[in-house]
Order: structure tokens, then sequence, then C-alpha cells
């Protein structure tokens, strides 16, 4: 029977030398792809199979890597002819995934190419790409690509290396943020985003880390292709290739405007509030000095009076003198802590620090509060500390302890009593004041040292106050390094406690 000839007039596994080597080269590359090895070694195999079976050629193989950078991954063959008189021949195809390349692969010949071997080599290029997919590289690329793409960021990249540092790649997500399509802004320098609005410190920065090359992070007012603004915060990379040159700048954009907006309007808002805070400190200071003034003379009549000799006598006239003096005493009282409140929120609080003996200056308060206090009896136990010495401002002390019995008194119940206790534990000093009154709701605790906090059971039996004096209080105690606490049940009474450095 006859021998059966294929389309190409050549014997059923025959033909030329040349033919046969060709179709030896798929049969070599088809193998190599489908080997177990990781991808460069099989590249290498390609690449070397290649210059074996068309002698004098030499072969590169460069894939994309995840920065989407060109990597030379596979070469073989000697170029050395390339030096000499020759004029060498050179097929190269794309290694193509879809429509993505994902790589290249180039074959330099001394000699010319016929067209068997050119459709062979372009069957190879198919082949390796087809391989390289099904090992992941193209699908990691395609899912990298959809990525960038489908972010909401807007990404840009610019090449450095052409004049002007021009834009190369813009994704979907700059597109909707700036209203500008790629076709019109590639090739462009990225300063058109700022119109004529330059002169803006980010830009200096960006100039700067351009120029240095190196990244930055800068906040920039950038207009729309409609005209509108909105503020852009650019986070920007440089890549390097294998050798250290720059090639590509990555610009990471992300749309701001509502952040930066509700900043400037939260500033806005701070601006006018420490305007109210300050016309209400004036006010505070102004009002103080001139209420003060009535008052004293108020106080000194009422006591000028209450010595003549008729008054004392008129036992209804001396009660109702006494409730004067004290009602303006309270005023008084109402106005300085006005005043400390307004220091203490505008940092301005003073104090004349000098050492004392806190055991003196509390029996001081008890016995000067008892005087003015004969209804109340106030239990004072100095223990065995004797002295103790401690640095801080003796008047604010004073205030704070003042405060505490007086909050006792205020809040007491039927046993009209307190103790007020002095101790000394390890390297602090420690004053307590127990009362048995009204106590402090549990679910108020956490908001008795707040500004103008009153308890909801305070009003009982006509007690008033501002709130102001633990708040105040607190605030000195921890001025002198010192600790403010409590420990209060409801019906049963509380106890209030402070601590502060002791000298030695």
């Amino acid at each position: 029977m006859g021998a059966q000839r294929d389309n190409s007039g050549d014997l059923d596994g025959g033909g030329t030398a040349e033919q046969i080597n060709l179709r030896g080269l798929s049969t070599d590359i088809a193998s190599a792809m489908s080997g177990q090895e990781d991808v460069t070694h099989i590249l290498q195999t390609c690449a070397d199979t290649i210059v074996r079976r068309l002698q004098g050629v030499f072969t590169k193989i460069w894939i994309l890597d995840a920065e989407t950078t060109l990597k030379l991954a596979a070469s073989a063959g000697d170029s050395a002819w390339l030096r000499g008189e020759l004029t060498p021949s050179f097929v190269g195809y794309p290694l193509m995934v879809g429509s993505h390349v994902i790589g290249v692969i180039a074959t330099f010949s001394p000699r010319p190419l016929d067209g068997d071997t050119v459709a062979t080599l372009s069957g190879i290029a198919d082949r390796v790409a087809i391989g390289l997919d099904r090992r992941g590289v193209g699908r990691r690329l395609y899912l990298q690509d959809r990525a960038i793409a489908a972010s909401s960021n807007g990404i840009v990249i610019t090449d450095p290396r052409l004049p002007d540092n021009p834009i190369i790649y813009t994704n979907s997500g700059f597109e909707r943020m700036t209203g500008y399509e790629q076709s019109e802004i590639i090739s462009f320098n990225c300063r058109f985003l700022q119109s004529g609005d330059r002169d803006q410190e980010g830009i200096h920065e960006l100039r700067q880390a351009i120029a240095e090359r190196r990244g930055t992070q800068v906040v920039l007012r950038n207009y729309r292709k409609d005209g509108t603004l909105f503020y852009n915060e650019l986070t920007l990379s440089p890549v390097f290739d294998d050798e250290g040159e720059l090639i590509n700048f990555i610009g990471i954009q992300s749309d701001i405007t509502a952040r930066r907006l509700a900043e400037q309007e939260r500033d806005e808002l701070l601006s006018r509030v420490e305007e109210a805070l300050a016309v209400r400190d004036r006010f505070i200071s102004f009002a103080s000095h001139e209420l003060r003034t009535p008052i004293t003379v108020i106080k000194g009549h009422a006591q000028l009076m209450a010595r003549r000799k008729d008054v004392r006598e008129n036992e209804h006239l001396l009660r109702q003198l006494g409730q004067i003096d004290r009602q303006a005493a309270a005023m008084d009282s109402m106005i300085s802590s006005l005043l400390d409140v307004s220091r203490i929120e505008s940092g301005q609080m003073s104090f004349l620090i000098a050492d004392f003996d806190l055991c003196r200056v509390v029996q001081e308060v008890v016995e000067e509060m008892s005087v003015s206090r004969l209804d109340f009896t106030l239990d004072l136990d100095l223990g065995d500390c004797g002295e103790l010495p401690v640095h801080g401002d003796e008047v604010r002390i004073r205030q704070v302890v003042g405060n505490l019995i007086s909050n006792a008194i205020k809040y007491s119940r039927e046993k009209r009593e307190a103790r007020v206790l002095v101790r000394r534990e390890d390297s602090r000093a420690v004053v307590s004041v127990q009362d048995w009154g009204i106590g402090i709701p549990e679910d108020q605790h956490a908001r008795v040292f707040g500004l103008y906090f009153r308890a909801d059971n305070a009003a009982e039996g006509g007690r008033t106050g501002l709130g102001l004096g633990l708040h105040i209080s607190r605030n000195i105690i921890e001025a002198h390094s010192g600790s403010l606490w409590f420990d209060s049940t409801p019906g049963e009474g509380s106890t209030f406690h402070f601590s502060l450095p002791v000298i030695g």
C-alpha cells in the first residue's frame, strides 16, 4: 500500500531535516510545559530547547512580575556573533492570556528564519502562554489588573524617565473621582488637577519627594473636569527596577472631601465655642468684681448693725441680720467658685506653693467651721500621725477641706454630725470626711466630679448649690499630684477622701 502524504506534501513521519527538527522542537516545548518543575526552571528548559533545536540562535524569555514589571526569566545561546558583521534575524511574540500580556519570548538568529520556523516559534509562544496560565501566572496578573481597575481609589502611574513625568496609566476609580477619561489625560502631567490653585503646601512637599525619589503622603485641593473642588489624599510611592533605576511613580488617590468639610465645620464650631467661653470668662470676671462690691457692703452693714445695743436686744432683728450675713457669704462663695471653674477650664488657675503641716490646716478648718455651725458636730480624729508635712498651696487645700465639710453639713439628715479623719499611709497623707446623710444614688457615681453635677436627691429639704465644689476640689488635688475619691450608699451617707504626697 502506498504511503500517504500530509497537506504539506511531506511523507508521514518524514520530511526534510529542518521540518523534522521543528516538529521535535514543538514536541519538546509541549513536554517541558507539562512538567512539574517551578516556572523559572520550565522557562529555562524552553529557552535551552529552542537553542538546541535551532543551532546558532539565542533566546530570551521575560514575564511580568507582581509589580507588572518585565523580568528576564530565562536566557540561552551565544550572542557573540552580534558584534560581527552579520545581519541578524529576529522574531518576538507576546505571551498572551486572553487580551492580557503576561510576558515576551524573543529569538535572535545569525541567518534568516524561514516561514516554517517563524510559524513554529509563534506556536511555541502560544504553548508557553497557555502553560503559564495553567500555573496561575496569567490568572494572578489578570486578578491583579481587575483589582486595580475595580478599586474605588484613584490609581495613577507616571513615568519619570519621560519628560515632565507624564501619566501612563489610570484606573476607572480615577475617572470616577475626577470626571476625566483616560484618553484625555494620558501623557499629561498630574498638575492639571490643581487648575490654577498651585500655591499649596502639599504640592511643595510632592515636588520635593519626586526630586528625592521617595514616597510621601499629602492632601491636595484638586478640581474635577466640571470645575468642582475635591480634597485628594495622595499617597505617592516610587518603583525601582533590579538595578535601582527609578522607573515609575504610583499614586493612590482618596477623595476625602466629606472628611475635610467635616473637619472644617468642627474647627469653626470649636472656634465659636472658644469665643463663647472667652465671652463667658470675661463676663464672670466682670460680674464677680461688680457683685463683690455690693456684697461686701451688705455684709459690712449687717455686721455693724448686729453690734448695736438696740439690735442685740431685738432677737428677731438679730436673726434677720444673721440671715443676711450668711446669704451674702454664700453669694460670695458662689462667685469664687465660678471664677475658679473659669480659671480651671482656661488653664489659668495659679498656686502659691510652700511646705505646710496638713494636720494643722485640717484642725484649723474644723475649728473655724465648728464655731460658725453650732448646730452641727464635727468630730476630728488626727490619730497618732503627728505632723504631716506636704508641699502645696495651703489656701487651696483649706478650700478643699472646707468644701468637703460643707457638703457633709449640707447633705446631713437627722444625725447632725460628721467625722474628719487624718492619717498617714506610707508616703501619702490621707484626709477623710464622713457623714451620715442622704448619700448618692449608685447610678450617678460616675458623674459626681462633673461640672454642675447635683444628685437627684440633692434638692431634698431645700438644699441649694451650683454643683461646682467637688469639680473644683478634684482639680486642686490632682494639681498637687494627689487623688480625690468617695464611697457612698443612698440613705446611709458618704465618705470623701483625698491624698497628698508627704515630704520626706
